[in-house]
C-alpha cells in the first residue's frame, strides 16, 4: 500500500473513511503529507483527515517536528478550521504510558491566530458539563499547554489501565470552549 491514512469519521468517530483529497501537500520525512476531506452526495462533508506517502514515515529527525495543514475549502462547513501532524520521537508525561515515539495528529476549531496565543499558565473557566464528553477529564489544575489549550483525556481508555499505548483520542480546551480534538 502506497499511503496510510487517519481521519474523524462524523457519523461514526470509530471508523475513519477513504481519503478524497482535495488539498496540497507539504513535506514530512522523506515523503508528503496532504489534508483532506470526503464529501457525501449532497457535497456535504463526512470525513476530514490527512493522507501520509510511506515515504513520510522514513527519515524522521530525533526531535520533534510537525507540519499545519489547511483543511480544503469544504471543510468549512465542520466545525474544524485547520490540522497538525506530529512527530513525538521523544516521551512526554507520563512517561510510561506516552514514552515511546509516536504521532500526534490535531484537528483544531479555533483560528490560527487564536491558537498562536494560547500560552502555558492555568485556565480556570471550566467547559460546561453538558459538552464535555463521558468519561473525559481534566487535570486537577487545569494548566494550558501553549499553542493547544488544557488536555483532557478519557478516564476509560486503555493505556490508563495497564494496557500498550497505541491510540487515543484526547481533547483541549481555554476560556471554558474546546480548542482541538487530537487522535
Amino acid at each position: 500500500m502506497a499511503s496510510r491514512w487517519l481521519g474523524v469519521d462524523k457519523d461514526n468517530p470509530t471508523k475513519s473513511s477513504p481519503p478524497d483529497p482535495l488539498e496540497g501537500e507539504k513535506a514530512f520525512g522523506n515523503g508528503t503529507i496532504k489534508s483532506w476531506v470526503s464529501l457525501d452526495d449532497n457535497g456535504n462533508p463526512n470525513a476530514i483527515g490527512v493522507t501520509l506517502t510511506e515515504a513520510a514515515l522514513s527519515n524522521l529527525p530525533n526531535n520533534p517536528f510537525g507540519v499545519e495543514l489547511a483543511l480544503p475549502q469544504q471543510a468549512s462547513a465542520t466545525a474544524f478550521n485547520h490540522v497538525t501532524f506530529d512527530w513525538l520521537a521523544q516521551a512526554y508525561e507520563p512517561e510510561p504510558i506516552y514514552g515511546h515515539p509516536h504521532f500526534d495528529v490535531h484537528f483544531y476549531t479555533i483560528s490560527q491566530e487564536e491558537r498562536n496565543a494560547i500560552a502555558w499558565g492555568p485556565d480556570f473557566l471550566p467547559v460546561e458539563a453538558k459538552y464535555v464528553p463521558k468519561d473525559y477529564a481534566a487535570p486537577a489544575v487545569p494548566f494550558a499547554v501553549p499553542r493547544m489549550g488544557v488536555h483532557w483525556g478519557d478516564s476509560t481508555a486503555t493505556e490508563l489501565h495497564g494496557e500498550h499505548f497505541d491510540k487515543t483520542m484526547a481533547t483541549a480546551s481555554i476560556e471554558a470552549r474546546w480548542s482541538l480534538s487530537s487522535r
